[in-house]
């Protein structure tokens, strides 16, 4: 038995049982092989004295482990062949890179889901803060819509009101101010006739969800009915320019307190006193209850003066 000592990685073995390194895949010599080397060569006319026959010997024993190339089956010499190894020195002198443990490779993978599980930790934590913070200021979380309030629903009826006083409307507080004629610019986004703005005041507001709002109209003194106008926002920009800011009822939903004027537009010989018609919200297919507040017209004002021709 030669025992063998790998100069790569240490470990101990039979050299007459593994030529090569079973840990690493090294070759290392077998002891002895520098002194039968260092052996000088016989010289030309030179006669060597006979050598006297070596020692017979046992064999050596066998290892235990079986070998992973067969014998042949025709007998004589069969070479080894050297399972791949992992790590160690390439028979042609490079270097293999040594494979990573088992250990390292379930070290990464608890490292993984150890970092999975805390990020999955911290997500449920923000969720539970945010909820909590939603909780602690009353508000309602988003996508959820607020539950019809039925009660401040109308259906049926009217009510006269005068200017300047306050009246409920679907729970809002509602002031009619005065009527005024705007001097607004030329476009052609603004439609024939005399613009008439009255200024409201809308106290209170909030959303009422399930409440259809019907247009505010002005009944005029020879009985034709104008309606307001809405939802044009070309004529919206031009009124803003001229310091109008067109309003109707349904915005208190989303503005409070919300101050602005109902907008309409007259023939231009009408004046006098008109009625403004505010319909209250009212569910669906129902007859809305109808606020009427009787406001007077301005003057017409005084047209450009006419140039003679000369």
């Amino acid at each position: 038995m030669r025992n063998v000592t790998c100069t790569s990685c240490g470990k101990h073995y039979d050299y007459d049982a593994d030529d090569f390194c079973p840990k690493c895949g090294s070759y290392n010599p077998p002891p002895g092989w520098k002194a039968q080397s260092a052996v000088s060569r016989p010289q030309a006319g030179r006669t060597q004295p006979p050598r006297a026959a070596p020692p017979a010997r046992s064999a050596p024993p066998r290892s235990s482990v079986p070998r992973t190339t067969p014998p042949s089956s025709g007998g004589g010499f069969t070479s080894k062949v050297r399972p791949p190894q992992t790590g160690g020195r390439k028979p042609d002198g490079g270097i293999r890179t040594p494979a990573r443990p088992v250990w390292e490779d379930a070290s990464g993978s608890s490292s993984r889901k150890r970092l999975v599980l805390v990020a999955a930790g911290l997500v449920f934590v923000l969720l539970a803060i945010i909820a909590l913070a939603y909780a602690l200021m009353g508000s309602e979380l988003p996508g959820r819509e607020p539950e019809p309030d039925t009660s401040l629903l109308t259906e049926g009826g009217f009510a006269d009101h005068a200017p300047q006083e306050p009246f409920d409307y679907n729970g809002w507080s509602v002031t009619v101010e005065d009527a005024w004629e705007p001097e607004l610019p030329a476009s052609s986004a603004i439609p024939e006739g005399r613009c008439i703005a009255v200024d409201v005041w809308i106290e209170g507001g909030a959303r009422l969800n399930g409440a259809v709002f019907a247009t505010p109209y002005l009944l005029l003194p020879d009985g034709n009915q104008v309606d307001a106008v809405d939802g044009d926002a070309l004529l919206s920009r031009q009124l803003k320019n001229a310091g109008v800011y067109d309003i109707v009822p349904a915005d208190a939903q989303w503005e409070d307190p919300l101050y602005g004027q109902i907008v309409f537009f007259l023939p231009q010989d009408v004046q006098g006193t008109a009625t403004l018609v505010l319909p209250a919200g009212a569910a669906q297919d129902a007859v809305p209850t109808l606020h009427y507040i009787d406001v007077e017209l301005p003057a017409p004002s005084a047209g450009p003066a006419e140039v003679d021709a000369e």
